[in-house]
């Protein structure tokens, strides 16, 4: 699921732990820039992070994802991962350009879980409750938190 952070800008990321983790589930959150444009490429534009980022899965040279992870007791960010001084520095060397750059406080939310298969039942029943259960917890915390629901696909 992809969640509007937007509301959350400058609080503690603490409440979101709070509401997913527990001693069967590992949380990890990220928030995304979205980058469209021609040239575009990781190992220029990570470097460029104002804190610790990765590429998001799928990028091409013409749409990036930037995570920035948000850990325990730090704040949800109100600026880009990447400063506007920097990039005009990345676009100044001529190897890329940027035509559009978006914080839009999307909240990615990786879920890590080990559980063991009940015996009589299936590894992928054991898999559709599980998703069910995490859905339903990513719902209400949201709800609880205020966030707007932007995809509800589940990888």
């Amino acid at each position: 699921m992809i969640l509007d952070a937007s509301n959350l800008a400058g609080q503690s990321a603490d409440q979101i732990y709070d509401a997913l983790q527990d001693n069967e589930t590992t949380v990890q959150v990220f928030l995304v820039d979205e980058i469209i444009g021609t040239g575009l490429d990781g190992e220029v534009l990570v470097p460029l992070c104002s804190t610790p980022c990765e590429v998001g899965v799928g990028a091409t040279s013409t749409t990036l994802s930037l995570l920035g992870a948000v850990g325990r007791g730090e704040l949800v960010r109100t600026s880009p991962l990447i400063s506007d001084a920097n990039i005009t520095q990345a676009e100044a060397s001529g190897s890329l350009d940027i035509i559009t750059y978006n914080y839009a406080f999307e909240l990615v939310i990786e879920l890590f879980c080990a559980r063991v298969v009940p015996k009589g039942q299936s590894l992928e029943a054991t898999a559709s409750a599980l998703e069910a259960e995490f859905t339903q917890r990513i719902t209400d915390m949201a709800e609880a938190l205020g966030l707007g629901l932007l995809s509800t696909s589940i990888r």
